[in-house]
């Protein structure tokens, strides 16, 4: 089985401002209202935008092509199954480290929270890509819960989509930083 890759558009990867706030520890109600912050926070969210270079790459097979290990509990009777990863790519994490390198301490917390919400952001954009073709599926999964190990990173990332573009850890954490691994299950068989 050979990978496919998709390169979307940085659109489907752009998360709600408040959300990535959110993360970056400003719940909605004390977001700050002052203009310098949220100049800088528009700084950063476009500066993030701009040096991203988001792509997936994802192998949809027969279920029985892959380990039982792989497959959570959740995914009972499906037929086929999309395994897929999905990065923001490593100049976001170069940008990171060099802003950290300046003490830049504000931009490195933002960056880092705009990062989580924009792949996130992406994976669901994907999500609804695979459904359009796939039709029923499960809910997506990610390796980190459930019986299924985040450990498996590294059998999905070099073993089924053979990536040298991400690099797995020994403890299952991918590199570039904002990189996922995702499963969603189909109940028919590979179109």
């Amino acid at each position: 089985m050979l990978k496919e890759i998709y390169y979307p558009e940085k659109i489907h990867c752009l998360p709600e401002k408040r959300n990535f706030l959110f993360r970056a520890g400003f719940p909605s109600s004390k977001q700050p209202a002052e203009v310098d912050f949220i100049k800088k926070a528009n700084e950063v969210y476009l500066l993030a935008l701009g040096t991203i270079k988001p792509v997936v790459f994802h192998l949809t097979a027969p279920v029985d092509y892959f380990p039982p290990e792989l497959l959570p509990e959740s995914f009972l009777n499906i037929k086929a199954m999309t395994v897929f990863a999905s990065t923001l790519g490593h100049s976001l994490d170069a940008l990171i480290n060099e802003l950290n390198e300046k003490n830049l301490s504000f931009e490195v917390l933002m960056l880092d929270a705009w990062g989580s919400e924009s792949v996130e952001v992406l994976n669901r954009h994907f999500d609804q890509w695979l459904r359009k073709q796939h039709g029923a599926g499960t809910r997506r999964f990610s390796p980190g819960y459930g019986r299924v190990d985040i450990r498996m990173n590294r059998l999905i990332i070099k073993e089924l989509l053979n990536l040298k573009e991400i690099e797995v850890l020994e403890s299952g954490v991918m590199l570039p930083r904002k990189t996922t691994t995702c499963l969603i299950g189909w109940y028919h068989e590979k179109k």
